[in-house]
């Protein structure tokens, strides 16, 4: 078993939430690949293809905002902006409300790219999107939600020094537990 809450559970089996991880991680690998289709399209990586979509959604958006939106490292977000950056797909400007951040801006280049990928990106989420009613929209963005900070509060949990260096004991100096970082709740 992997799992005792009943709603999950049926006939004793947890065969409902493994199938369902499984669609779940499934559907993960389909968006990345979705993501990095768009992001080949416009000559960036997927992550830089994330950020700037958070950057052109973003009145004044911060390294800080784009790092939590998309649950990564600041370091990665700036380094990743650099490149943009450098590509002079995006702008620093210094935040005259806050000195210890800069905002990030879209150059006409970015803004560019993004409205040649436009049609594509509409034709193509109108697809992946397009047979879930109104109201399985608002239920499915409740429920996603609620996973979501579920799965935040659980993996700070993990990486609490209670969890942090657990080792299965079975692994005691056997399979190099360096090898599979703890990076996965299910």
């Amino acid at each position: 078993m992997s799992i005792s809450k009943s709603a999950w559970l049926q006939d004793g089996s947890d065969d409902v939430f493994r199938g369902f991880i499984y669609k779940l991680l499934s559907l993960s690998s389909l968006l990345l690949q979705s993501r990095e289709w768009f992001a080949g399209y416009i000559g960036v990586s997927g992550p830089q293809y994330s950020m700037m979509m958070i950057v052109a959604e973003t009145d004044g958006a911060t390294v800080g905002q784009i790092a939590t939106t998309l649950d990564v490292s600041g370091s990665f977000v700036t380094t990743e902006l650099g490149k943009l950056q450098r590509r002079q797909i995006v702008v620093k400007r210094p935040n005259v409300s806050d000195a210890r951040s800069t905002l990030i801006a879209l150059t006409d280049l970015g803004h560019r790219l993004l409205l040649d990928l436009g049609p594509l990106r509409l034709e193509v989420n109108d697809m992946m999107y397009g047979s879930l009613t109104d109201a399985q929209v608002k239920q499915l963005t409740a429920i996603v939600d609620t996973l979501h900070a579920d799965a935040a509060r659980t993996l700070h949990m993990l990486n609490s020094p209670e969890y942090r260096d657990l080792v299965a004991p079975s692994n005691k100096g056997g399979v190099d537990s360096q090898s599979a970082p703890h990076t996965s709740v299910s």
